[in-house]
């Protein structure tokens, strides 16, 4: 369609005021109206011309951009509110997907975090020390910052089960999320109950005088829960059973167990401190532990799906008989850190019951 110079229709040159395309527009409609020349059509295509050109050149914005753009002001217009458009679509995108990405990767935030504690619980470990006293067999031990190295993992531990419960509450579960929890896993729930285990049975050596008869890799058996925790998590990874129970004892309850020793042997709780310090019972803990993360008794799994009883009964019962043994150890035996390897062990002996009576093992 070949275009038309509106100003030319109107009879004007650039630069006109508006009163003067009012004007040319009043007199030229009257003149071109169809009431006035019924039956000519030349007439007729007129009127809608001037009509046009009124339109654009009455509106300060059109005629704006008629005078940059000509004939093609109205695709420069069209490209605009395009790209207005465009641009606040962009922003909204980039701000859902900012939130979004924020929301998808809460989950491994929370496992980052449980990293972070595990290598603040090394830091605690390498500021501990211990110093032997001559004479009459006594010794002094300081274990301040290993206490503090057992509440970063009891930290850690709380969430590495919320992280898991908001990657299922958030739908952001992934394989990277996955492998990231096993990562995180192995140094805050495998290294560092291997550092702590390591520690105890050195201490346990170092209350005689032989203590530097013995070479370094009689402590370093403590370590052996760190390599089953290595072995427990990759078998995790692959094992498509444990979606739905755990097959062998988790690390982080394996965790739970070793970082509660410290703690009762400084409170010397239920006078056990003595018990403690035996090198062959500490060996025992661990290769106990050691076995139980990789066998492949089912376990309870503590994924929480649903709050349905009939799907979490076990877990149910495990969770109202823990929390009045607590109580009872707490406010009854005056004990804190010993009520941990209890629960533990209670969880050990619900999952096997739970076992027992579904599939008559």
């Amino acid at each position: 369609m070949e275009s038309i110079d509106y100003y030319k229709v109107l009879g004007l040159e650039r630069g006109v005021n508006d009163s003067d395309i009012k004007k040319a527009f009043t007199e030229l409609s009257k003149k071109y109206h169809p009431d006035f020349n019924p039956n000519d059509i030349s007439a007729k295509i007129k009127f809608q011309q001037i009509n046009e050109a009124n339109e654009v050149l009455s509106d300060s914005e059109k005629r704006k951009k008629y005078d940059e753009f000509g004939k093609d002001w109205q695709q420069a217009v069209d490209f605009e509110k395009s790209n207005d458009q465009s641009h606040q679509y962009y922003q909204q995108t980039e701000s859902f997907e900012g939130q979004n990405y924020f929301i998808k990767n809460l989950p491994n935030i929370l496992t980052l975090f449980n990293l972070f504690l595990g290598c603040m619980a090394i830091v605690y470990l390498f500021n501990d020390h211990m110093v032997i006293m001559s004479g009459e067999r006594e010794m002094f031990i300081d274990m301040g910052q290993i206490a503090l190295a057992s509440y970063c993992v009891f930290t850690a531990a709380i969430i590495d089960f919320f992280d898991g419960f908001v990657a299922r509450l958030l739908k952001a579960q992934s394989e990277f999320g996955k492998q990231l929890d096993s990562l995180a896993d192995m140094v805050t729930f495998g290294l560092v109950p291997g550092l702590i285990m390591y520690e105890l049975i050195a201490r346990s050596y170092y209350a005689n005088y032989s203590a530097f008869d013995y070479p370094v890799l009689f402590y370093a058996a403590g370590f052996a829960v760190t390599i089953f925790a290595a072995v427990r998590l990759a078998k995790f990874n692959l094992d498509k059973r444990q979606t739905s129970e755990f097959r062998g004892l988790p690390s982080p309850s394996m965790a739970m167990i070793v970082m509660s020793l410290p703690l009762i042997i400084l409170r010397d709780e239920m006078q056990l401190t003595e018990l403690l310090s035996n090198s062959w019972f500490l060996y025992g803990i661990v290769a106990l532990l050691s076995y139980l993360m990789v066998s492949d008794i089912p376990m309870l799994s503590l994924k929480i799906k649903s709050f349905k009883f009939e799907e979490n009964q076990w877990l149910f019962a495990l969770i109202l008989i823990s929390i009045a043994i607590i109580f009872m150890g707490i406010f009854i035996f005056h004990i804190m850190f010993s009520m941990i390897p209890i629960v533990l062990i209670l969880y050990i002996l619900i999952s096997l019951t739970k076992n027992i009576n579904e599939n008559g093992i």
